[in-house]
């Protein structure tokens, strides 16, 4: 070890706070990013192990029509065809109320051609205990794993009462398949029946979802698609892992770049921290210069330094991000779960990419933001090395160049935000020159503050206030880098509740039009945004024919798979009295309303957006007739999905669909007439064992800002984590700050200023830069609130949003930027009000 190196650490070791809190950003900043993407890796990865397990090793998959495949069809495929490849497959969700309200996938299989897909039943990699017999011929028999056994707390023989579609069901537990290492995570989310039986419990007689294959060769493949009667399809088994992970890229996105900026945060942070070393060993370095050290050297030993806060601090924002994750995790399966599909994530999954990555921007981004101070320390020279004002007025001197560059920053991302495209991250890009922009605009912005506070805080507080505040300005090279950290943290929180807000306020308006009716009923359902559960048509015409009934509106949803994507379409009989919640972007209304009663379809604005759609444009769907081309009427806002809705009316909807049931009904109660009274009657018709779900325009209205709020809990996260590391990037600053300004202050207490004035000098000085990093960041947060709705909303979910500019966030903004610099500022003020002048004046 050289004596270079030594007197690194010697100095890292002395300063142990700094060292500290720079190791503290770097680690925050790295955790946040890297939970993030171990949340969603994980979600998706559970997602994936569960389309694995049913998929095993089937290469293709026969899809069918809206209401799945008749029995017919597979027989007819493996006897007349002679297709031994082949399997036929049930799925369907199990909720667990007694458990709370665990959710298990039912995979309902033929035992006797299951062994080329899954040996899960087989003695081959896997054993079932228990007899098939029971398996095979046992009412409503299924078999758990013994990761789920466990879990459940059950045993083989038990029984356990379950929901599926809504419907109480008793199942018994026949056997247990005994996992190995291979398969344990796969298997611990399945509970797999005989076909027959899961034809009982879901409701499917006589149909299955679909038929697994497997096509060796194109040959096959090529077979397979001539014999299939029109209205069936081939795609491939990933296909539904493919779509479900186009459904969560825009979601994974916007969290992602939400996480980087508190790195960025981060790396101000570390630049602040590597600037102040350079500055403090000054004297030291132009010593060193002075004996022969080269600049090479002095350049090394800053990033040598950088890189060892870069791995202690990168180490730790893993160790954190484990933690971290876990917590994420809950609140974006929940969102997923509310807005997607449904998923059960059990374990954390970390990828190499995931590791990679948390490297990469926690080594590197710190040895990036230490090249501009150690080329500073590598340019001392001895003969400047005592004068301390040197780099304040080098830097003031820079303020007009500064700020037109930023301008010139600013105008640049907005140019790259104007680019008409689709892509998302070239959005966020176009935000990074603007956050760049502002923070060089900083310097001048305190200047101006400056001007404007210093003769108020001189008639305020006398001598010393004048003193605080000039002092920001006379140490701005360290100040500017603090403040542009916290107005960035602060901006954010800004933006981000700015948006909230503003799309909150969209929602709650659509849902005040939209909501009309008096009484919503559906059946309980596994994913918040659509009814997977059906109601069977004669609970319709009994609740149409209750006297208490003015009027009935009801839907059907069913989904399209077609070209390896899923299409949503709703099944409408809508009565022309509720044609007044539809709000339409394009098409006019009473036109639109007549197509549509012909036969014509109304899209969302979503789905429009997603597939280049307007008024006039033909969109082919497949049908229970197979392909069919349908007009477009009529474009309209909805907030519920953001992959987008397809609307029919249904008389014509029958024609093409051979689709029973309905998945919702609203109704409209006569005047006159008690709407609980209503609600009773509807709960107590004769269901048929199906559960219904009865609830108000108040509950459904509240329930659905309730999922909402749910979904941007993460964000919230987020800004708070954010705003948590611009906290410890200005205690770090004013820390140094007093420190470096140890033996100015010692002069002043020895010339007489008491510790209770020093204490309330660097509490102005706080003061100070708090409020100015609150007003920088009102503009810039304002800026990033309006991009996020009018871009990247709108390219990411292709939602139209009103932009609110709400005062209460504006407030809030001030006074948050305030007390994260006032509570920063206490132990700086505390630690220099006590320090003896003889020790501040000392000399090393």
């Amino acid at each position: 070890m050289n004596s270079l190196t030594r007197s690194s650490l010697r100095y890292l070791i002395k300063h142990p706070w700094q060292f500290g809190l720079s190791i503290l950003g770097i680690a925050m900043g790295v955790a946040i990013v890297v939970s993030i993407d171990i949340a969603n890796h994980s979600s998706g990865k559970a997602f994936n192990l569960s389309m694995n397990a049913v998929a095993g090793k089937s290469t293709h998959q026969i899809i069918g029509t809206s209401e799945g495949i008749p029995d017919s069809i597979y027989f007819k495929l493996r006897v007349r065809y002679g297709l031994k490849n082949i399997a036929p497959v049930i799925e369907s969700y199990v909720s667990i109320p007694d458990s709370g309200k665990k959710i298990f996938k039912l995979l309902g299989v033929d035992l006797f051609a299951e062994r080329p897909f899954r040996d899960y039943l087989s003695n081959t990699g896997t054993s079932i205990d228990g007899e098939l017999k029971d398996f095979l011929t046992g009412p409503n028999s299924v078999v758990l794993s013994n990761g789920s056994l466990a879990e459940l707390k059950k045993k083989v023989g038990d029984s356990l009462k379950v929901f599926i579609g809504g419907k109480e069901r008793t199942l018994y537990i026949s056997g247990k398949i005994t996992e190995d290492e291979r398969n344990t995570s796969t298997l611990e989310n399945l509970f797999i029946c005989d076909i027959a039986t899961a034809q009982e419990l879901t409701g499917k007689i006589n149909r299955i979802d679909y038929i697994d294959v497997i096509a060796g060769n194109a040959d096959e493949e090529k077979r397979l698609r001539s014999i299939l009667p029109d209205g069936y399809d081939l795609q491939k088994s990933g296909s539904r892992s493919q779509t479900a992970e186009q459904m969560l890229e825009a979601f994974n996105i916007n969290l992602q770049s939400l996480s980087l900026l508190a790195l960025i945060v981060g790396l101000f942070l570390i630049y602040n921290t590597m600037t102040f070393s350079v500055v403090r060993r000054k004297v030291l370095i132009g010593t060193l210069r002075s004996i022969g050290v080269t600049s090479n050297e002095i350049t090394t030993m800053v990033i040598r330094e950088a890189l060892i806060i870069g791995i202690i601090g990168t180490a730790a924002g893993f160790l954190a991000a484990y933690f971290i994750s876990k917590y994420l995790l809950i609140f974006i399966s929940q969102t997923i779960n509310d807005l997607y599909y449904v998923v059960s994530v059990r374990e954390i999954y970390i990828s190499p990419m995931i590791i990679a990555k948390g490297i990469a921007l926690g080594i590197f981004a710190t040895l990036l933001s230490a090249i501009k101070p150690a080329r500073e320390a590598s340019s001392v020279h001895p003969r400047s090395a005592m004068i301390r004002s040197e780099q304040e007025s080098s830097l003031l001197k820079k303020v007009p160049a500064m700020s037109i560059t930023g301008l010139a920053t600013i105008i640049a991302g907005i140019l790259i935000l104007l680019i008409p495209t689709k892509n998302i991250w070239l959005s966020y890009f176009g935000i990074l020159p603007i956050i760049i922009g502002f923070a060089l605009l900083t310097p001048v912005i305190i200047i101006l503050v400056e001007k404007i506070l210093s003769p108020l805080f001189k008639y305020l507080f006398g001598i010393t206030g004048k003193i605080a505040s000039r002092s920001i300005v006379q140490n701005i090279s360290r100040t500017y880098v603090a403040i542009a950290a916290l107005s960035l943290a602060v901006a954010a929180t800004v933006g981000v509740g700015t948006m909230i807000s503003s799309f909150r306020s969209t929602v709650i308006d659509w849902l005040e039009s939209r909501l009309n009716a008096d009484i919503f009923i559906s059946a309980p359902s596994l994913v918040s945004r659509r009814n997977d559960a059906v109601l069977s048509e004669d609970l319709l015409e009994k609740v149409r024919a209750l006297d208490e009934v003015a009027d009935i509106n009801f839907y059907r949803e069913i989904e399209i798979n077609q070209d390896e994507k899923t299409y949503h379409l709703i099944s409408s009989g809508i009565s022309q009295r509720n044609h007044s919640g539809f709000q339409f972007k394009e098409g006019e209304p009473a036109d639109a309303w007549k197509r549509f009663e012909e036969g014509e379809l109304l899209i969302s604005e979503p789905f429009a957006y997603r597939h280049d759609l307007e008024v006039g444009s033909m969109l082919a769907l497949k049908t229970d007739n197979g392909m069919r081309e349908f007009r477009v009427a009529g474009v309209y806002y909805d907030y519920a999905s953001d992959q987008g809705l397809v609307t029919m009316y249904h008389t014509h909807f029958k024609k093409h669909w051979n689709v029973k049931g309905v998945s919702g009904i609203s109704a409209y109660v006569k005047e006159g007439f008690d709407l609980n009274t209503l609600k009773e009657k509807i709960q107590m018709l004769d269901t048929d064992g199906q559960q219904i779900v009865v609830r108000s325009f108040k509950f459904l209205r509240d329930t659905s800002i309730e999922i909402f709020d749910r979904t941007f809990l993460v964000a919230k996260v987020l800004q708070l984590l954010s705003v948590i590391v611009a906290f410890i990037g200005i205690l770090s600053s004013l820390m140094s700050l007093q420190l470096e300004r140890k033996r100015e202050l010692g002069i002043l207490r020895a010339n007489g200023l008491l510790p209770s004035q020093l204490f309330g000098m660097v509490g102005i000085q706080t003061v100070m830069m708090g409020l100015t990093a609150g007003l920088l960041a009102l503009p810039l947060g304002n800026v990033l609130a309006a991009i996020l709705v009018y871009i990247i909303n709108k390219r990411s979910f292709g939602w139209t949003m009103q932009f609110d500019l709400i005062p209460s966030i504006m407030i809030e903004a001030i006074l948050l930027s305030l007390f994260a610099a006032i509570l920063a500022g206490l132990y700086p003020a505390y630690k220099m009000s006590i320090t003896s002048p003889a020790n501040a004046l000392r000399e090393e």
